[in-house]
């Protein structure tokens, strides 16, 4: 496998399970903390990164293999990079983290 779509796969992976993680984690003061962070990030501050991950989530949840759905959804210029996505993402996971505790 190439070293970058090896790279892209543990990029893709972190984000889908930093998603995962925010969207099931227990928050007992706000339940929906989480799910509110990833709203929020794709609606205000990361907009771009909507279509290649709802791309990455319905390619994954209609079976497809990680690495096809990289090849497929990390388009490289016509969307956000899945990259750059996990970096604006990433606040999510400090905001479910701190809700949890």
């Amino acid at each position: 496998m190439d070293i970058s779509l090896r790279f892209y796969s543990a990029i893709t992976a972190a984000v889908i399970l930093m998603t995962a993680i925010c969207l099931t984690s227990p928050c007992p003061a706000d339940a929906k903390l989480c799910g509110d962070c990833i709203r929020d990030r794709m609606a205000l501050h990361c907009p771009a990164c909507a279509p290649p991950l709802r791309c990455m989530a319905q390619c994954l949840w209609g079976g497809g293999s990680r690495s096809r759905c990289v090849k497929q959804c990390d388009s490289g210029g016509a969307w956000a990079r899945l990259w750059s996505c996990k970096r604006c993402m990433w606040s999510c996971k400090c905001s479910c983290t701190s809700s949890s505790s």
